[in-house]
């Protein structure tokens, strides 16, 4: 676990170099803070996907149905109805 800040630091570098050659700490700080509300937001959506997707949706894109998928034709907590 305390080798996780050096592994990210190792891929930052590697993937994002010119990350490191941003004129100023304000910049450096609003690029890391966008990465991490993207990463932290797709992560709830993955987590929470029976609220946002349906079990059928997985079955179409090829996917294994996850344990807490939502039937078909509903979504649990957006209230929203498929239309045939």
């Amino acid at each position: 676990m305390l080798t996780l800040p050096v592994i990210f630091w190792v891929i930052a570098r590697l993937l994002a170099p010119r990350y490191f050659a941003l004129p100023g700490q304000r910049l450096k700080v609003g690029a890391a803070a966008t990465v991490t509300v993207v990463a932290l937001t797709g992560y709830l959506v993955g987590r929470n996907n029976d609220h946002f997707l349906t079990c059928e949706e997985f079955t179409v894109a090829g996917e294994h149905r996850p344990a807490n998928c939502a039937p078909a034709g509903e979504h649990a907590s957006w209230g929203m109805r498929r239309r045939s």
